[in-house]
């Protein structure tokens, strides 16, 4: 199964990343980097840990929720990127973090229909409910199924409510680099 696979991975990096003959050249590379570059391990199992995230949790009930996950999948990734880039520092963290979420939260808006098929809703329920939708509603809305025309206005406010939820994260990211730029 897929979090089998996961943690035969982690354990494969985790064996690597302490000088043991991991047997596999990716994951050797992979701790061969981590070493050279500083990358913390706990922001690689963070990044596992998003990935596990997914093959137990097909759900979201409040944004607190998603942005745990978003920031396991896309914050840590740019964390990690930092020491390959040899940045650091509180505004280049800050960059990380907040150009992860924005670009997480992009990809959701961006494939709901692919996560939909999937089974997957990655949408806050708790901002489907809010503009007035069930999920069902939610789900008819993203297929194209519904044509209703105030199920649709609510949809399309709950769209831009989370478009700007992700420029919001743009605009903070911006901001960061624009720190980092100017020291």
């Amino acid at each position: 199964t897929a979090r089998e696979s996961l943690l035969r991975w982690r354990g494969l990096i985790h064996a690597a990343i302490h000088g043991r003959k991991s047997g596999n050249a990716l994951s050797s590379a992979l701790a061969d980097v981590a070493r050279r570059r500083e990358i913390p391990t706990r922001l690689l199992d963070a990044v596992m840990d998003g990935c596990e995230m997914d093959t137990r949790k097909t759900r979201y009930r409040t944004f607190a929720e998603l942005r745990e996950y978003c920031w396991h999948v896309a914050s840590a990734v740019g964390l990690s990127s930092l020491h390959i880039f040899g940045v650091d520092g509180k505004d280049a963290q800050t960059y990380a973090e907040n150009l992860g979420l924005a670009l997480q939260m992009t990809n959701i808006i961006r494939d709901a229909a692919t996560d939909i098929a999937r089974d997957r809703v990655y949408i806050p329920l708790e901002d489907i409910r809010a503009r007035g939708l069930s999920e069902a509603e939610f789900v008819r809305l993203v297929r194209a199924e519904s044509r209703d025309a105030r199920a649709v206005a609510k949809f399309r406010d709950l769209v831009a409510f989370e478009g700007e939820r992700a420029m919001g994260f743009f605009r903070a990211a911006r901001a960061a680099h624009e720190r980092i730029e100017a020291g």
